[in-house]
C-alpha cells in the first residue's frame, strides 16, 4: 500500500509521494520490496493513489531484481483495505501478505505467514510492543494468540496492553469478498472490528525485529538514526570508509574535513574541506557542503546546496534546496524542495518551509512560511548580474538574460562578446552566444580577452556588449 498522501509529513511530501522518501540514501518504498524479495515473496502490486505518476517515474527507471511488481493506481482514495480489495483481479487466489510501503522493518514475515497457516486464520496481524501505545492500534491477545480487542488510538485509561498494530497483515482470500468494492475501507476502523463481531478467527503474533511507522518527522529522522546505529537489518548501499562512516560510490570527501560517526554521504555528493559533518547525518545523492560548513544530526536530501560557513543542526531539507552563506537552520527546522535561504539567514526551531520558497539575507524566520511567494531580489547590481556557477548562474538563466537582452537591441545589432579562461565562462559563452544568434543577434566572439578590451571593442563596433568571468 503506497497510495497514502502523507499529510503528517508536509511539506516534505507536498510534490513528493511519502513512500518515496528516503532513507539513508534508498526510497522507503524500496526497502520495502527489497525485505519481500528477502522474505521469499516473487511478485507483488503496488497500490498507488496520491502522486502516482511520481512513484511510476522513479521505478521505471530503476530495476527490481528478484520480483516481479506490478504498479495498480486508484481511481480514488479506496483506503488501506479498499485499495487491496481493488487488487483483487491481480492477486493469485492465496494468502495475502499486506504492508504498508512507508514503513522501516526488518520482521520475519516467513513466520507471520507460517501462524497464519498453523491457526487457518481469517486474518492474522503482525503485533510489535510500545511503552506509550497511546498513537497506535492497542490489540489485546490471549495466550493463543487470538485476537480479542482492538482499540484505535486509547487513552491512558483505555489502555489495556503495550502492543499495537503494525499494520502488516496475512490475509486469507475468503476475507477479500467481505470488502465492498470501490468503496472506502479501512482494515483497523471498519474490516477487523467487523471480522470480530462476526466471531472470524483473528490471530495476532507480537513480532520479534525492527518496526517504525514512518509518519511524523520525528519518527522520519529516528528512522535514519537506526539504521545508521544498525538497530534494522536494512543494507545501505556504501563502503565504511572508517568506523560508522559509509560514503557511496562516486562521493567525495575532503581529508580537511571533520567527520564525527556515524554518518552517510550519498553518490556523487561531495563534502569540502574543513566542512564539519556531525553524527547522525545523512548526505544525499549529489548534495554539495562548501568548506567551513557544520552540518549536525541533520537529513539532507539530494542535490542540497550548502555554502561556508553555513550551520544546520537536528533540520531536515529537501531536495534541490539552496542553504547560503552563513546561513542558520536550527533543531527541528523542515526546509522542503526548491527552497532558497540567502546568506546570513535564520530559520528558528520547528519551522516549516514550503516549496520554492526564498528567504531574504539576513531574515530570521520564526515562524512556517508556507504562502507566501519566493521574495526575488533585483536581476542587476553594480557588477552586473551575479551568483554561483550552477546554482545561480545556470546556462538556461543565461539563455534568458541573453533573451531578454536582444529585446532592447535594434533588429541586426551586433553584440561583442568575451570571456575569461575559466571552464565556466566557456560553458556559459556558449549558452549565450546560441541565445542571440536565435534571437537574429549578430555576434563578435572574441573569446578569452581583458574586460577593458571588451569594453573597448563594444565602443567601436557593437551596439552592446557582455562580459562573462
Amino acid at each position: 500500500m503506497a497510495g497514502g498522501a502523507g499529510t503528517r509529513l508536509r511539506p516534505l511530501t507536498t510534490a513528493v509521494p511519502k513512500a518515496l522518501l528516503p532513507i539513508v540514501g534508498e526510497p522507503m518504498l524500496a526497502r520495502v520490496i527489497r525485505l519481500l524479495s528477502e522474505n521469499g515473496v516473487d511478485r507483488c502490486v503496488v497500490t498507488l493513489q496520491h502522486q502516482a505518476s511520481v512513484v511510476l517515474k522513479y521505478f521505471a527507471s530503476d530495476r527490481l531484481e528478484g520480483i516481479d511488481v506490478r504498479f495498480l493506481t486508484e481511481p480514488r482514495p479506496l483506503g488501506t483495505a479498499g485499495s487491496v480489495r481493488y487488487a483483487q483481479n491481480w492477486l493469485d487466489d492465496d494468502d495475502i501478505l499486506v504492508i504498508s510501503g512507508d514503513c522501516l522493518t526488518d520482521m520475519d514475515l516467513r513466520g507471520l505467514h507460517a501462524q497464519h497457516r498453523e491457526h487457518d486464520a481469517d486474518l492474522t496481524l503482525a503485533l510489535a510492543r510500545r511503552g506509550d501505545p497511546r498513537n497506535y492500534g492497542v490489540v489485546t491477545i490471549d495466550e493463543d494468540g487470538r485476537v480479542r480487542s482492538m482499540i484505535e488510538k486509547p487513552s491512558w485509561s483505555e489502555v489495556a496492553d503495550d502492543t499495537v498494530n503494525t499494520g502488516v497483515y496475512v490475509v486469507s482470500p475468503r476475507v477479500l469478498s467481505l470488502i465492498s468494492p470501490n468503496e472506502p475501507t479501512d482494515w483497523a476502523n471498519d474490516l477487523i472490528p467487523s471480522l470480530l463481531d462476526r466471531g472470524a478467527r483473528v490471530q495476532g503474533l507480537v513480532m520479534e525485529g525492527y518496526w517504525e511507522d514512518v509518519g511524523s518527522f520525528s519518527s522520519y529522522s529516528k528512522a535514519q538514526r537506526d539504521v545508521l546505529d544498525g538497530r534494522v537489518s536494512s543494507s545501505v548501499d556504501a563502503f565504511e570508509v572508517a568506523p560508522g562512516v559509509l560514503v557511496a560510490t562516486g562521493a567525495e570527501l575532503s581529508p580537511g574535513a571533520t567527520v564525527v560517526p556515524p554518518v552517510y554521504i550519498g553518490p556523487f555528493a561531495k563534502i569540502e574541506a574543513d566542512a564539519v559533518i556531525g553524527p547522525y547525518t545523512v548526505i544525499g545523492t549529489n548534495a554539495l557542503v562548501r568548506s567551513r560548513a557544520v552540518v549536525d544530526h541533520s537529513v539532507l536530501h539530494p542535490n542540497v546546496f550548502v555554502g561556508n560557513d553555513a550551520d544546520l543542526r537536528g533540520s531536515i531539507i529537501g531536495r534541490a534546496t539552496e542553504i547560503r552563506h552563513g546561513a542558520r537552520i536550527l533543531e527541528g527546522a523542515v526546509i522542503a524542495d526548491n527552497c532558497t535561504v540567502m546568506d546570513g539567514a535564520v530559520i528558528g526551531t520547528d519551522v516549516l518551509i514550503y516549496p520554492g520558497k526564498t528567504i531574504d539575507e539576513g531574515t530570521v524566520v520564526d515562524e512556517s512560511v508556507v504562502w507566501e511567494s519566493p521574495s526575488q531580489r533585483q536581476v542587476f547590481s553594480d557588477n552586473g548580474v551575479r551568483g554561483i556557477v550552477n546554482v545561480d548562474m545556470t546556462p538556461e538563466r543565461v539563455v534568458r538574460l541573453a533573451a531578454a537582452f536582444a529585446t532592447t537591441l535594434p533588429k541586426g545589432a551586433t553584440v561583442s562578446v568575451g570571456r575569461d579562461h575559466s571552464k565556466a565562462a566557456r560553458a556559459l559563452n556558449r549558452a549565450l552566444a546560441g541565445a542571440l544568434t536565435a534571437a537574429g543577434i549578430n555576434l563578435r566572439d572574441l573569446r578569452a580577452v581583458t574586460s577593458a578590451l571588451i569594453r573597448n571593442d563594444t565602443a567601436r563596433y557593437s551596439e552592446g556588449g557582455v562580459i562573462l568571468r
